[in-house]
């Protein structure tokens, strides 16, 4: 008899361990979940706060920029086209079916008046000749002179290094203003002249060169050609009734 209370309590013992042994993972799987279910929370959180930054950051540009007072983009021509102030008493004397045209020639603001102009099928309303309107020394609008091509393709160009250009087929000449000098200035010039028997002799001036001479070929109106094929047509805006006219056909 006390041999069989001594086993019952024995594997009463075992059962009991047993029982609690088995509890321990079960236990264990649970609070694992809990940390990895709040550990994915915190993951989710944190993209959350990243977005939210550049959405803040886009509001502040924004407000910003409302806040700036708008730049308003200048299409003009030359730079000199925003006050027209001072060329306007010359503007207002043109005669009904002028023009007139804004250049920068060489950083100083030139007025350009024409009596003729024609499309040059480019957008751009041009002319063959015109006369050369600057401010002084003295703060003054006069007249500098007269520049002239000889040839309907060849209109009144500004080339890149903001020069005056323009000619025909057998002349190119390019020109700047000295305000100085109170004159226009030849830079450049090809000349292409023909003797009795149809001979052709060429002459070439290039102040930047140092040159003045007849030449042995026409290599360098080939030059002044690009430079003029590169450039920008002067555009002109036609005054008074004719203007009108245009504008309704």
């Amino acid at each position: 008899m006390f041999k069989k209370s001594i086993i019952a309590l024995l594997l009463g013992t075992a059962v009991f361990m047993t029982a609690c042994g088995g509890s321990a993972p079960a236990a264990s799987n649970t609070e694992a979940a809990a940390e990895e279910t709040t550990a994915k929370e915190t993951v989710a959180e944190e993209p959350a706060a990243e977005t939210a930054a550049p959405a803040e950051e886009k509001a502040d540009d924004a407000a910003q920029a409302a806040t700036e007072p708008a730049v308003e983009e200048s299409t003009l021509a030359s730079r000199y086209e925003d006050d027209m102030a001072r060329y306007q008493t010359v503007i207002d004397g043109l005669q009904d079916g002028q023009a007139y045209g804004f250049a920068d020639i060489s950083d100083v603001d030139v007025l350009l008046v024409a009596d003729n102009v024609y499309d040059n099928l480019d957008g751009n309303m041009v002319a063959m000749k015109a006369d050369v309107y600057c401010v002084n020394g003295a703060d003054e609008v006069v007249k500098y002179g007269t520049v002239a091509s000889s040839d309907s393709g060849y209109p009144l160009y500004v080339t890149a290094d903001k020069c005056l250009m323009f000619g025909g087929n057998h002349k190119l000449t390019k020109v700047y203003v000295d305000i100085e000098a109170g004159a226009i200035i030849t830079f450049e010039e090809f000349t292409e002249t023909f003797d009795a028997d149809g001979k052709a002799a060429y002459h070439y001036l290039s102040m930047d060169e140092g040159i003045d001479a007849d030449v042995e070929d026409d290599s360098a109106h080939g030059a002044m050609l690009e430079q003029y094929e590169t450039g920008t047509p002067v555009n002109f805006t036609t005054v008074g009734e004719a203007a009108a006219a245009a504008a309704t056909n």
